[in-house]
């Protein structure tokens, strides 16, 4: 919406659904979510964000970030239930542990690859030590 130049505003969705249930709507398909975002937007007006939107590559930066924590939250998770786990599901566990892994790796090359290409970025990530 924004690279559309359009109007965007961020809202708790628990208002949205209130509104929604006062308004009448009760079921939950698509159709209706946009109908009622769309009554919600033209009637509350809520303000657009008072900061400019990030950079691109800013925000792929914060995004990977939160993904690569999300992961390894998982991975933790799963060598919890791998000292637990019974011998008909460790191996399943295990795979799961691999494929986990992988997809760490992954993040942090796409991670490598976008700070590379910023000079600000990269020197940062020297002072950190990252690279």
């Amino acid at each position: 919406l924004l690279e559309a130049g359009l109007p965007v505003a961020r809202v708790n969705s628990k208002r949205v659904r209130d509104f929604g249930k006062a308004m009448g709507f009760l079921a939950k398909t698509d159709a209706l979510d946009a109908k009622l975002l769309a009554e919600f937007a033209q009637r509350i007006a809520p303000p657009p964000p008072s900061h400019a939107p990030e950079d691109p590559q800013a925000e792929t930066l914060v995004s990977l970030v939160h993904r690569r924590r999300q992961i390894s939250d998982m991975i933790v998770a799963e060598k919890n239930r791998l000292c637990r786990a019974s011998a008909v599901v460790k191996r399943d566990i295990e795979a799961h542990l691999r494929w986990l892994k992988e997809r760490l790796g992954e993040i942090d090359r796409r991670f490598d690859a976008t700070i590379e290409v910023n000079d600000a970025w990269m020197a940062k990530a020297k002072d950190l030590s990252l690279h």
